[in-house]
């Protein structure tokens, strides 16, 4: 069942703005909470004028909270609380524009879907379980000659947010259009930058704005490896 554009702006705002993306939502302390972040109080910060003496203006993009958190290997993390201005342009156009990005939903490729929640969450970051990854290791190799096994290292610090215009309408239309504002997908590309101070490097580690941004490209690399495959 195709998810409802208003319940994933009300996910992405009071459920999955601070990073509390694994099951148990164990990367802060429970007293941390946004749920007072509604979409009502999302559309007034998107409404209000900026100071025009105020460095953190919309040309120039806002600024995130960064903090480091220690994974079970002893490894840390750089996790990233954005600003509420820019999480809020940045939800808000994904809610407006979400037909255009529902087919994430249905990525066969993909375990880390948008998918409605019990505790109101779009994206939790529950991997498969031992023997779900066992049982899908196995078939995957048998009557197969050869096994590729990769990892994307620093993914998401390397995202170059003009890639998201490519992966939503392909390169040759993302080009020819790169100078229209208005189209919904050059409006994501803006608002990816507000996120992180104008910079087209990188995306926040931590909000689910960032987990959709990477499914709308990875289900590109996606289609392209299953075509790949089936041909073999």
């Amino acid at each position: 069942m195709a998810l409802d554009s208003d319940f994933v702006l009300e996910a992405l705002l009071r459920h999955n703005y601070l990073p509390m993306q694994k099951k148990e939502s164990e990367e802060l302390p429970p007293i941390f909470s946004s749920s007072t972040f509604t979409p009502n109080v999302a559309r007034q910060l998107a409404a209000a004028k900026p100071d025009r003496q105020s460095k953190c203006a919309p040309c120039l993009g806002y600024d995130a909270v960064e903090y480091r958190l220690t994974r079970f290997n002893n490894v840390s993390r750089a996790c990233a609380i954005p600003h509420p201005t820019a999480y809020a342009l940045l939800c808000l156009c994904i809610h407006d524009n979400w037909s255009d990005l529902a087919s994430i939903e249905q990525n066969p490729s993909s375990i880390i879907r948008p998918r409605r929640h019990r505790d109101g969450r779009l994206i939790v970051m529950d991997y498969e379980r031992s023997m779900e990854k066992q049982r899908a290791a196995l078939v995957s190799r048998t009557g197969q000659r050869y096994v590729v096994t990769t990892d994307i290292s620093n993914f998401f610090p390397s995202v170059y947010t003009h890639s998201i215009p490519w992966a939503a309408v392909g390169f040759d239309t993302a080009k020819a259009t790169r100078g229209t504002r208005s189209v919904w997908y050059n409006k994501l590309d803006t608002c990816a930058q507000q996120m992180k101070r104008g910079e087209t490097q990188g995306i926040a580690i931590g909000p689910a704005t960032s987990n959709i941004l990477i499914e709308l490209i990875l289900a590109v690399i996606d289609k392209k490896l299953r075509s790949f495959c089936s041909s073999r």
